[in-house]
């Protein structure tokens, strides 16, 4: 199920909550997984990045660097001077 259909499959169940308890419950946990979301950037692609992602990608940035995956600013603008 993708979370566009889990979010429509969660909406419907919700409104046929009448129980004020569980509802608070429910919003304490959204509001609590907000706080710990906040975008903080986006991606090349225009998609919103919260912390971890921003950390993850800086990881993953790093380990191609030390794997020799990529390219100087030399090269790349040599490159370049082919187009």
């Amino acid at each position: 199920m993708s979370s566009q259909e889990l979010k429509l499959n969660i909406t419907g169940l919700l409104k046929e909550v009448e129980n004020t308890a569980i509802l608070q419950q429910i919003r304490d946990i959204l509001l609590k997984e907000k706080k710990h979301k906040t975008v903080i950037g986006f991606t090349k692609n225009g998609e919103a990045m919260d912390k971890e992602t921003y950390r993850q990608k800086v990881v993953e940035a790093i380990e191609r660097i030390d794997s020799g995956k990529y390219i100087s600013q030399e090269d790349l603008q040599n490159e370049a001077k082919n187009w």
